[in-house]
Order: structure tokens, then C-alpha cells, then sequence
């Protein structure tokens, strides 16, 4: 299973709040860095994208905030909003 696009645009949002504009940028960097595309990240690599994610927050209070968000968004939606079956190639 893959991100669905709605979850990377939630992410994104995310960490905009924290970050401020550069947050898409950042968020397609460490998903290359990890070596995948954010068109096709495994669900199972979520954990890793989000511990780089927010080391690149430089404050506390908004990295926890980050987090905070990203908990509140993941427990409030359904498994259709985060994740789709992999395109095929």
C-alpha cells in the first residue's frame, strides 16, 4: 500500500504550519533521500518519513505541534484516506 495523494497533501499542510512554505520541498526531499517518490511511498516507510520530517523542524514547541496534528488527522480519518493500492508501472 501506498500514500494516498489527499494524505500527502495533509502532511504537507502539516508541516507547513510548522515549517512554513519550504514544507513541500522538504517533504520531497526526504522522501528521495529515503529513495522513493511521494507518488508511490510504502505506507510501511511512514514511521521513517516522519522522524526526518520533523528533525528538520528547528523548534520543539511546533516539531511537537507537528506531531500533535499529524496524530489528530491520522486517528480522525479511515483507511481509504491514507493509504491506495500501488499503481501499476
Amino acid at each position: 500500500m501506498v500514500l494516498s495523494p489527499a494524505f500527502s497533501d495533509d502532511l504537507i499542510a502539516a508541516l507547513t504550519d510548522a515549517m512554513g512554505p519550504m514544507a513541500a520541498v522538504v517533504v520531497r526531499e526526504q522522501v528521495a533521500t529515503l529513495g522513493e517518490s511521494l507518488e508511490q511511498f510504502p505506507i510501511s516507510r511512514l514511521g521513517e518519513l516522519l522522524v526526518a520530517l520533523k528533525a528538520d523542524i528547528l523548534s520543539e514547541d511546533l516539531r511537537e505541534a507537528f506531531e500533535e496534528q499529524f496524530v489528530r488527522q491520522f486517528n480522525q480519518g479511515t483507511e481509504s484516506d491514507f493509504w491506495q493500492e500501488p499503481r501499476r508501472r
